[in-house]
Protein backbone atom coordinates (compact mmCIF):
# COMPACT_ATOMS: atom_id res chain seq x y z
CA UNK A 1 0.00 0.00 0.00
CA UNK A 2 2.82 2.37 0.83
CA UNK A 3 4.50 1.82 -2.57
CA UNK A 4 1.17 2.42 -4.36
CA UNK A 5 0.61 5.59 -2.31
CA UNK A 6 4.09 6.97 -3.15
CA UNK A 7 3.69 6.10 -6.84
CA UNK A 8 0.22 7.68 -6.81
CA UNK A 9 1.80 10.94 -5.65
CA UNK A 10 5.08 10.75 -7.57
CA UNK A 11 3.68 10.05 -11.06
CA UNK A 12 1.33 13.10 -11.23
CA UNK A 13 3.95 15.35 -9.64
CA UNK A 14 6.58 14.16 -12.14
CA UNK A 15 4.11 14.67 -15.00
CA UNK A 16 3.31 18.25 -13.89
CA UNK A 17 7.02 19.01 -13.41
CA UNK A 18 7.93 17.78 -16.91
CA UNK A 19 4.94 19.61 -18.46
CA UNK A 20 6.05 22.87 -16.81
CA UNK A 21 9.66 22.27 -17.86
CA UNK A 22 8.64 21.82 -21.51
CA UNK A 23 6.21 24.75 -21.52
CA UNK A 24 7.46 27.46 -23.91
CA UNK A 25 4.44 29.78 -23.83
CA UNK A 26 4.34 33.25 -22.37
CA UNK A 27 1.38 33.37 -20.02
CA UNK A 28 1.90 36.55 -18.03
CA UNK A 29 4.04 39.63 -17.49
CA UNK A 30 6.47 37.77 -15.21
CA UNK A 31 7.34 35.36 -18.05
CA UNK A 32 8.25 38.34 -20.23
CA UNK A 33 10.31 39.95 -17.49
CA UNK A 34 12.42 36.79 -17.26
CA UNK A 35 13.11 36.68 -21.00
CA UNK A 36 13.61 40.31 -22.01
CA UNK A 37 14.56 43.76 -20.80
CA UNK A 38 12.15 45.47 -23.20
CA UNK A 39 9.70 47.82 -21.48
CA UNK A 40 6.15 46.57 -21.16
CA UNK A 41 3.74 49.38 -21.97
CA UNK A 42 0.55 47.62 -21.00
CA UNK A 43 -1.48 44.48 -20.93
CA UNK A 44 -4.66 43.87 -22.90
CA UNK A 45 -6.92 41.08 -21.77
CA UNK A 46 -9.06 38.83 -23.90
CA UNK A 47 -12.31 40.37 -25.10
CA UNK A 48 -15.44 38.25 -25.20
CA UNK A 49 -17.15 40.85 -27.41
CA UNK A 50 -18.07 39.87 -30.95
CA UNK A 51 -17.22 43.41 -32.11
CA UNK A 52 -13.68 44.39 -33.05
CA UNK A 53 -14.06 48.08 -32.20
CA UNK A 54 -14.78 48.28 -28.48
CA UNK A 55 -13.49 51.79 -27.71
CA UNK A 56 -16.05 54.57 -27.47
CA UNK A 57 -15.91 57.99 -25.85
CA UNK A 58 -17.86 57.09 -22.74
CA UNK A 59 -16.97 53.41 -22.43
CA UNK A 60 -15.54 52.46 -19.02
CA UNK A 61 -15.16 48.70 -19.48
CA UNK A 62 -12.00 47.14 -18.07
CA UNK A 63 -10.54 46.35 -21.50
CA UNK A 64 -11.19 49.94 -22.65
CA UNK A 65 -9.27 51.19 -19.64
CA UNK A 66 -6.40 48.86 -20.56
CA UNK A 67 -6.22 50.53 -23.99
CA UNK A 68 -6.29 53.97 -22.34
CA UNK A 69 -3.36 52.97 -20.10
CA UNK A 70 -1.52 51.74 -23.20
CA UNK A 71 -2.17 55.09 -24.93
CA UNK A 72 -0.84 56.99 -21.93
CA UNK A 73 2.31 54.86 -21.74
CA UNK A 74 2.88 55.16 -25.51
CA UNK A 75 3.01 58.93 -25.12
CA UNK A 76 6.08 58.52 -22.91
CA UNK A 77 8.09 56.63 -25.53
CA UNK A 78 6.95 58.30 -28.75
CA UNK A 79 9.04 61.27 -29.91
CA UNK A 80 7.58 64.52 -28.55
CA UNK A 81 8.83 66.78 -31.34
CA UNK A 82 7.20 64.80 -34.15
CA UNK A 83 3.73 65.89 -35.15
CA UNK A 84 2.96 62.39 -36.46
CA UNK A 85 3.93 58.93 -35.31
CA UNK A 86 3.61 55.53 -36.90
CA UNK A 87 2.87 52.35 -34.95
CA UNK A 88 3.24 48.88 -36.44
CA UNK A 89 1.22 46.00 -35.04
CA UNK A 90 2.44 42.64 -36.31
CA UNK A 91 2.90 38.97 -35.54
CA UNK A 92 3.82 35.90 -37.53
CA UNK A 93 0.72 33.89 -36.70
CA UNK A 94 -2.83 34.46 -37.87
CA UNK A 95 -5.46 34.98 -35.18
CA UNK A 96 -3.28 36.57 -32.51
CA UNK A 97 -5.27 39.82 -32.48
CA UNK A 98 -3.39 42.20 -34.79
CA UNK A 99 -6.59 43.69 -36.24
CA UNK A 100 -8.23 43.94 -32.81
CA UNK A 101 -5.21 45.64 -31.20
CA UNK A 102 -4.49 48.03 -34.07
CA UNK A 103 -8.15 49.03 -34.43
CA UNK A 104 -8.58 49.78 -30.74
CA UNK A 105 -5.22 51.55 -30.31
CA UNK A 106 -6.21 53.77 -33.24
CA UNK A 107 -9.66 54.35 -31.73
CA UNK A 108 -8.28 55.26 -28.30
CA UNK A 109 -5.87 57.72 -29.96
CA UNK A 110 -8.72 59.23 -31.99
CA UNK A 111 -10.96 59.56 -28.91
CA UNK A 112 -8.20 61.64 -27.29
CA UNK A 113 -8.49 64.17 -30.13
CA UNK A 114 -5.67 63.00 -32.42
CA UNK A 115 -6.44 62.42 -36.08
CA UNK A 116 -5.65 58.76 -36.62
CA UNK A 117 -5.50 56.59 -39.73
CA UNK A 118 -5.49 52.78 -39.79
CA UNK A 119 -3.74 51.35 -42.84
CA UNK A 120 -4.94 47.84 -43.58
CA UNK A 121 -1.78 46.17 -44.82
CA UNK A 122 -2.97 42.62 -44.34
CA UNK A 123 -3.52 42.41 -48.07
CA UNK A 124 -3.91 38.62 -48.17
CA UNK A 125 -6.56 38.31 -45.43
CA UNK A 126 -8.06 41.74 -44.71
CA UNK A 127 -10.13 41.99 -41.50
CA UNK A 128 -10.02 45.63 -40.39
CA UNK A 129 -12.85 46.94 -42.58
CA UNK A 130 -15.13 44.07 -41.63
CA UNK A 131 -14.31 44.63 -37.95
CA UNK A 132 -15.28 48.29 -38.31
CA UNK A 133 -18.55 47.33 -39.97
CA UNK A 134 -17.57 48.89 -43.30
CA UNK A 135 -18.03 47.37 -46.75
CA UNK A 136 -14.58 46.31 -47.90
CA UNK A 137 -15.64 44.86 -51.25
CA UNK A 138 -16.68 48.19 -52.79
CA UNK A 139 -13.74 50.12 -51.38
CA UNK A 140 -10.71 51.27 -53.24
CA UNK A 141 -7.63 50.91 -51.13
CA UNK A 142 -3.89 50.59 -50.78
CA UNK A 143 -3.52 48.18 -53.71
CA UNK A 144 -5.42 50.59 -56.01
CA UNK A 145 -3.22 53.47 -54.86
CA UNK A 146 0.03 51.55 -55.29
CA UNK A 147 -0.76 50.60 -58.90
CA UNK A 148 -1.74 54.22 -59.67
CA UNK A 149 -5.51 53.73 -60.04
CA UNK A 150 -6.53 55.86 -57.05
CA UNK A 151 -5.44 58.94 -55.15
CA UNK A 152 -5.07 59.21 -51.38
CA UNK A 153 -8.34 61.15 -51.23
CA UNK A 154 -10.07 58.26 -53.03
CA UNK A 155 -8.97 55.62 -50.55
CA UNK A 156 -9.24 57.27 -47.13
CA UNK A 157 -12.55 56.72 -45.33
CA UNK A 158 -13.95 58.12 -42.10
CA UNK A 159 -15.01 55.55 -39.52
CA UNK A 160 -18.62 56.21 -38.49
CA UNK A 161 -19.33 57.01 -34.82
CA UNK A 162 -15.64 57.64 -33.99
CA UNK A 163 -14.50 61.22 -34.51
CA UNK A 164 -10.94 61.67 -35.86
CA UNK A 165 -10.65 58.00 -36.90
CA UNK A 166 -10.03 57.11 -40.53
CA UNK A 167 -9.17 53.90 -42.34
CA UNK A 168 -7.42 53.09 -45.59
CA UNK A 169 -8.55 49.61 -46.68
CA UNK A 170 -6.30 47.19 -48.48
CA UNK A 171 -8.43 47.26 -51.63
CA UNK A 172 -8.68 44.35 -54.04
CA UNK A 173 -6.35 41.47 -53.25
CA UNK A 174 -3.58 41.51 -55.88
CA UNK A 175 -1.73 38.43 -57.14
CA UNK A 176 1.61 39.86 -55.94
CA UNK A 177 1.05 41.63 -52.58
CA UNK A 178 4.68 41.38 -51.40
CA UNK A 179 6.05 42.95 -54.58
CA UNK A 180 3.32 45.60 -54.59
CA UNK A 181 4.39 46.91 -51.19
CA UNK A 182 7.90 47.57 -52.57
CA UNK A 183 6.39 50.32 -54.77
CA UNK A 184 7.83 53.86 -54.39
CA UNK A 185 4.33 55.27 -53.94
CA UNK A 186 4.17 53.66 -50.50
CA UNK A 187 6.60 56.23 -49.07
CA UNK A 188 4.40 59.02 -50.45
CA UNK A 189 1.39 57.43 -48.76
CA UNK A 190 3.17 57.37 -45.39
CA UNK A 191 4.25 60.98 -45.82
CA UNK A 192 0.71 62.06 -46.69
CA UNK A 193 -1.06 60.36 -43.83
Amino acid sequence: YMIAFVLGLAVPIAFLFVAELLNDKIRNKADLDLLTTAPILGEVGHSESEKTLIITTKDRKFISEQFRILRTNLQYILPIKKSTNTLLVTSSISGEGKSFISTNIAAVMAVSGKKTVILEFDIRKPKVMKGLGLDHKKSKGISNYLVGKATIEDIIQAVPNVENLYVIPCGPIPPNPAELILNDRLLKLFEAV
